[in-house]
């Protein structure tokens, strides 16, 4: 019996490295997602084997792959309980897979606003990579860290530590980090001081290195922030077409890749976009998916953004009679994401043609 097991094991860690990889990294992240999900329950009883047999380096494996997934699909409770019982094994990781995994349990619960938790082991992870020499690993941690501060809104040490992940990244001739701290650089000139041409200058540079790269989720992240400075520099028709792009991302790659809380988000940006515009009532049915997909999550808007969305809504709901708006948003909580989705994207390309 020992022996099927194990070959379960082997046949679901293959799977899960090379799942991981493609939701990290690849092109095929819907369907490596769409797999993991499939085989879920037979990957929680091999690692739960795993654990039981005191096999530690091959649960540290198994963490360290299903990573990316977690994230995504929001299960950071399961994913931190996992790591802990993994790093509670007899067997100790070496101190740069220590470093790892501590960092993904930050990550776990960075996205859920549990600042208080995440910055320590974001601390931890930043200094054993250090210790280790291993630069790829310091950036990384350094700039979660530097986002703990950002969505905190303390400014002056996520500069700090943006601008210091941004040289080690172009030290390591690395684009992709280079473009994230960029605009991450440019989210802080846009949200501190409102600075909205040197947030362009930044996020500019920012998409000119991460287009090239392919890479979804930080695209998103991005064009988001380029619609920010659009949607406050009163240009609402650029802002749009910035919208436009990232809900055009989520058909073409598939809504299973990317983080609920950043769908919602987005929703969030084309309902006040879409309202400023004077299509309120899909503004409306916009705003109440946005409502209802946070609900589910058990999340909210991110505080940096929370008061400029609030300001925006109550300019939206002003334009026509509450009962009709408060009707429209009902609906949007009730209708299917994808044809939210759908919905949004004809409504942008609706207000692109009538600026023609």
């Amino acid at each position: 019996m020992t022996h099927i097991q194990w070959k379960h094991v082997e046949y679901h860690l293959q799977l899960v490295e090379t799942a991981g990889a493609e939701l990290a990294h690849g092109p095929h992240m819907l369907q490596a997602t769409q797999r993991l999900k499939q085989e879920l329950e037979n990957i929680r009883v091999a690692l739960a084997f795993v654990i039981g047999q005191q096999a530690a380096e091959v649960a540290f494996r198994f963490c360290c792959a299903l990573a990316p997934f977690w994230e995504r699909q929001s299960f950071f409770d399961e994913g931190r309980r996992w790591i802990s019982a993994a790093l509670g094994l007899k067997e100790a990781p070496s101190p740069r897979l220590r470093a790892q995994l501590v960092l993904i349990q930050g990550q776990l619960y960075w996205w859920e606003e549990n600042y208080t938790q995440a910055k320590p082991l974001f601390e931890e992870s930043r200094a054993l990579y250090q210790a280790e020499g291993e630069m790829h690993g310091l950036a990384r941690a350094t700039y979660m860290l530097a986002e703990t501060y950002y969505y905190q809104k303390l400014w002056a040490q996520a500069t700090h530590y943006f601008e210091n992940c941004l040289q080690l990244y172009q030290d390591l001739g690395d684009p992709l980090g280079m473009g994230n701290a960029l605009a991450k650089l440019g989210g802080v000139a846009l949200f501190q001081d409102h600075h909205l041409e040197i947030a362009a200058q930044r996020l500019h540079k920012s998409l000119a290195l991460l287009r090239p790269c392919q890479r979804p989720l930080e695209l998103f992240a991005v064009l988001g922030l380029l619609f920010a400075v659009e949607y406050f520099s009163g240009n609402l028709p650029a802002a749009l077409t910035h919208v436009q792009e990232i809900l055009m991302l989520f058909q073409t790659v598939g809504l299973e890749a990317f983080p609920g809380h950043n769908i919602a988000t987005i929703l969030c940006a084309c309902c006040v976009c879409l309202g400023g515009v004077g299509a309120v009532t899909v503004a409306a049915q916009v705003g109440g998916a946005a409502e209802a997909m946070f609900e589910h999550l058990g999340s909210r808007l991110a505080s940096v953004y929370m008061p400029h969305y609030e300001d925006a809504l109550k300019q939206n709901r002003a334009q026509v009679d509450e009962a009709i708006w408060m009707q429209h948003w009902a609906i949007g909580k009730t209708l299917p994401l994808q044809s939210v989705i759908s919905l949004a994207i004809e409504a942008c390309q609706s207000q692109e043609k009538k600026n023609f």
